[in-house]
């Protein structure tokens, strides 16, 4: 008997290391009080908001902090790994490189963790953009060089003054561009922000900018040991506090029985409007739908799939192929732009250009490159333009002008 009892003693202790520690009535009371915490307070555009590129809401540092506050949570660093090569003989180039471990605890206890990193090597911090006076003044190959379309902007007065020294001195060829660029109409009217908040008339025309190493690497170690806390601690946060189910997915499709079930928009069964009873039901009708739901089958990349298969010309997809980053969307961007150019003329390949970016309420190639997507309809429309074009051509072409 004293075996049996042994046994059972265990059987008890193990059944209660694999038991919830919250009952369903708390944990979603928990559920309730997050999501009421994150609509009152969380702020879009300050505590989080969407990234180019993705369709789903990111959690920015400021919406990491008010959760660990919300949650008392205290953040731990330890550095995991850390390269400083100044010289850069190890590496070739200078490199510094920091991958930190965030834990959060509340009190003694941890509640999780996350790892974040940062290298000088990342794009935004090993190159910057400059015009193409800078690289002629660097003694720079344009040709080798990562380039994109943009604007630059001048102030209306500025232009006037035409300073050539002191803080704000420039070339006098600068600003005599600024001048021509008025009186052919290249430049365009704008009103522009100043410090004070104000805005002032001024000018922007198109520019074209140059990718080029970043000399000034010192300037930004700091800023690379920052990044690789901030990463780790906003990942420690998703997990500590269950936020990576809101930011990663839509919690409102866990529907808002508060809000709804008074309307008799959703059924609750029985339970009393506004209950953990009526969350329950709703959410537990919820899983089994989507339990019996059948598993969607995955979508293969543009790549795997046949041109003929999606009705996408082959040509396209090897574009879309190609655009694996905003830099490489704005080359193929470019190259679109002077063969609509070559096959068009320049004012009516300038009208077309502009009318297809237009569609995507852009001015520029590189508003639409921030958006994959969008990027890729873009190309589309205007791949289909040049060959519209081509044809027109083609078809001015008679036979008797056709070679025997």
């Amino acid at each position: 008997m004293e075996n049996l009892s042994l046994t059972h003693h265990k059987e008890q202790e193990l059944a209660a290391q694999f038991s919830p520690i919250f009952t369903t009535e708390s944990a979603l009371q928990r559920y309730q009080q997050f999501k009421d915490f994150v609509r009152g307070v969380l702020k879009e555009n300050v505590d989080f908001g969407k990234i180019p590129g993705s369709e789903k809401d990111t959690l920015l540092k400021p919406g990491a902090e008010k959760l660990c506050t919300f949650f008392g949570l205290t953040p731990r660093y330890i550095p995991e790994k850390i390269i400083e090569d100044w010289s850069g003989q190890e590496h070739g180039q200078p490199l510094f490189y920091y991958r930190f471990k965030c834990q959060l605890f509340r009190g003694d206890f941890q509640m999780g963790e996350g790892i974040g990193s940062c290298s000088s090597w990342e794009a935004k911090y090993r190159y910057r953009w400059v015009d193409e006076a800078s690289v002629t003044r660097l003694g720079l190959d344009k040709k080798t060089l990562i380039v994109k379309g943009g604007f630059i902007s001048e102030f209306e007065f500025a232009i006037i003054k035409s300073e050539t020294s002191g803080q704000y001195g420039k070339p006098a060829e600068y600003w005599d561009r600024w001048k021509r660029a008025i009186t052919d109409g290249t430049a365009r009217s704008i009103k522009k922000a100043k410090k004070d908040g104000s805005t002032s008339p001024a000018y922007e025309m198109d520019a074209t900018f140059y990718r080029v190493p970043n000399a000034d690497f010192a300037d930004i170690i700091n800023t690379v040991q920052k990044i690789a806390q901030k990463r780790a601690y906003v990942a420690a946060t998703l997990s500590a506090t269950n936020a990576s189910d809101y930011f990663t997915q839509d919690i409102e499709d866990y529907v808002d029985v508060e809000a709804v079930s008074a309307e008799a928009k959703v059924d609750i069964g029985s339970n009393p409007p506004n209950s953990y009873e009526a969350r329950a039901y709703v959410l537990d009708k919820k899983l089994k739908e989507l339990q019996a739901a059948p598993e969607p089958e995955p979508t293969p990349p543009a790549s795997a799939v046949p041109a003929t298969s999606q009705r996408i010309p082959l040509p396209v997809v090897e574009i879309w192929n190609r655009m694996t980053s905003i830099d490489s969307r704005c080359k193929e961007f470019l190259a679109l732009k002077e063969e609509l150019f070559r096959v068009a003329g320049t004012d009516e390949g300038k009208h077309c250009y502009e009318s297809k970016l237009a569609l995507f309420n852009a001015k520029h190639a590189n508003e639409v490159a921030k958006k994959p997507h969008e990027s890729r309809k873009c190309v589309m429309e205007l791949w289909t333009a040049i060959q519209n074009y081509k044809r027109a051509d083609n078809a001015d072409i008679s036979d008797e002008d056709i070679p025997r």
